[in-house]
């Protein structure tokens, strides 16, 4: 959208499964670990994340909002984030998930983004 400013738009999906512990007799190497069973284990779980962030180029500062769900979880949960390029590829990034309500989520990380 000019050279100011850019947009992406996200739709990520995900399945999350619990793999079982590999049972092995005395003396045995366990090679792999095995998917859990249906009534052995956790259910798959699926999940699904939308998000949309609008970057200020000239500032190196991106904002977010997004939404994710999960099978496993009847809440929809809203974020709303900050990214700010410090350095290079530095940068500082400050999210709340579920703000308003309760249970709502704050963190901050710091860490280095490359492409090649």
């Amino acid at each position: 959208m000019g050279d100011d400013l850019a947009v992406t738009f996200q739709d990520t999906y995900s399945v999350t499964e619990t793999l079982s512990q590999p049972s092995s007799a005395p003396g045995d190497i366990p090679l792999m670990r095995l998917p859990s069973g249906p009534g052995g284990g956790a259910p798959q779980v699926f999940g699904n994340e939308r998000a949309v962030k609008f970057n200020i180029l000239p500032t190196g500062t991106t904002f977010g909002a997004g939404m994710t769900t999960a099978s496993n979880d009847p809440v929809t949960h809203n974020t709303f984030s900050a990214e700010q390029r410090l350095y290079g590829p530095l940068q500082v990034t400050t999210t709340v998930t579920d703000f308003g309500q309760m249970t709502s989520s704050k963190s901050v990380t710091a860490g280095f983004k490359l492409h090649w």
